[in-house]
């Protein structure tokens, strides 16, 4: 990974996951990514993937809040729950 340090290039890049989290706020499929080497598109998939979640998380009703929700982590008794682990992992 170029222009970047390895650790911390791989970290970059695993927490842009949080695709994976948002898309399953609103039940949906995670958008698919590329996996970037270099600095810039690092950056650049790390920032997309904030905005990705700030959409959906815009976008959520009170219903969907309160209903039940999987994510990646297991099964959480509602939507908000969710939420609080998606932020509390950044």
């Amino acid at each position: 990974m170029s222009g970047v340090r390895a650790p911390t290039a791989a970290r970059l890049v695993h927490t842009a996951t949080n695709y994976a989290f948002c898309a399953g706020l609103k039940d949906t499929a995670a958008p698919q990514t590329a996996s970037p080497t270099d600095r810039d598109a690092i950056v650049k998939l790390l920032s997309d993937s904030f905005e990705y979640c700030i959409g959906v998380i815009d976008g959520l009703s009170d219903e969907q809040l309160s209903k039940p929700h999987d994510s990646l982590d297991g099964h959480m008794p509602q939507l908000s729950c969710g939420l609080l682990d998606l932020i509390t992992r950044f």
